[in-house]
Parts: structure tokens; sequence; C-alpha cells
């Protein structure tokens, strides 16, 4: 099986270390079937579709209320600004 690619977010390292082990943990896929692209500090490029898996995106949202949630935040710690994406 093809890895899957995570492309991720955080800019804190415990933060994405944190996320990265929760992707492994709730997907069951190993370190070598999950890589991790840090996306804050190292440019993507090209990526090859055909090397993948999959693709999968961790983000950190923030709503127009100014704190950051994602997800898996808990509702009271979110603000009741309505979900919006963009691209």
């Amino acid at each position: 099986m093809k890895p899957f690619l995570l492309l991720a977010t955080r800019a804190e390292d415990a933060a994405a270390d944190n996320e990265y082990e929760a992707f492994l943990g709730f997907t069951g896929l190993t370190e070598s079937s999950l890589r991790r692209w840090r996306l804050e500090r190292d440019p993507l490029g090209t990526v090859d579709l055909d090397a993948w898996s999959g693709i999968m995106l961790s983000t950190v949202s923030r709503p127009s209320c100014g704190r950051c949630s994602t997800s898996s935040s808990p509702a009271t710690t979110r603000c009741s600004a309505p979900a919006t994406a963009s691209a």
C-alpha cells in the first residue's frame, strides 16, 4: 500500500506532534504509512498524486470571534460565529 500524506499547519512543535499522534491513533496507520508535511515551515512544491494512497489536511480555524478552534475543541470554548470555509 502507498503511504498517506498528512499536510499539517500547526506552527507549535508540541501541538503538531500531538496532532500527528492523534492522526496515527484514529486512523490506525503507522509512521511509515502516514507521512507528515509541515506546511508552516516547508513549502510543499509539486505533489505526485500517484505516489499516495490519499492526502489528509489538518487545519486550525479562526472564527470571526478570533479564538482558534478545531472540530475536536469543546463546544464551550468555541464562539457562536457560523462556520465558514475559504480556499
